[in-house]
């Protein structure tokens, strides 16, 4: 069902050369690679470089209505997700962590942030966001090490991260839904 409303466009790793010798977050030229998406070189970041080309020439023939960016994190437990704000609809990057937060019991809409922090100017959700004006854009993070309640020491198994996957596709369904609620209510708010 999701297949015939969206086209995916699925990079499975962006790090490549840094994985294969040990690191999850810098490449083999040392340079953070979600710290890059101002102005990624060619060179030094070809994966960033060819993925920021693809997703705004993508962009220009059919306007992304959600952008998903997936990570490991290495302190945090849980699952949850980063998104951006604004003054005009706080509310609004909200919706989709909190559907995902009812979806699957692994994913923590508390653990969730909605701020744009300096430090996180050049990366792919706010860069996109930014430059390509793609409201529905987030970071889920999944935890290296696991949930945080009723489960001590328990690691995340492969199965695990698959559910998290299975309820952010019907998460995606279910936002679609919310989102046209919205759309309508705004609309019936400016007409009145």
């Amino acid at each position: 069902m999701l297949r015939e409303k969206y086209v995916f466009k699925i990079v499975p790793m962006l790090n490549p050369d840094g994985v294969i010798s040990g690191n999850y977050r810098c490449s083999l030229a040392g340079c953070d690679l979600n710290r890059r998406y101002i102005c990624p070189s060619k060179t030094l970041h070809p994966t960033i470089y060819h993925l920021k080309r693809m997703v705004k020439d993508f962009n220009e023939v059919c306007p992304i209505a959600f952008y998903c960016d997936f990570h490991g994190h290495s302190k945090n437990k849980d699952v949850f997700m980063y998104g951006n704000t604004d003054e005009q609809h706080p509310d609004h990057y909200q919706v989709f962590p909190f559907i995902m937060s009812k979806l699957n019991k692994f994913f923590s809409f508390s653990s969730s942030r909605f701020v744009v922090q300096r430090a996180k100017s050049s990366t792919a959700r706010v860069v996109m966001w930014k430059e390509l004006e793609i409201a529905s854009i987030f970071t889920i993070e999944a935890s290296f090490f696991g949930p945080s309640e009723n489960c001590e020491d328990q690691q995340f198994t492969v199965q695990d991260y698959m559910d998290v996957g299975k309820s952010l596709c019907c998460a995606l369904n279910l936002y679609n839904k919310v989102l046209k609620e919205l759309q309508s209510v705004i609309l019936c708010s400016c007409i009145d």
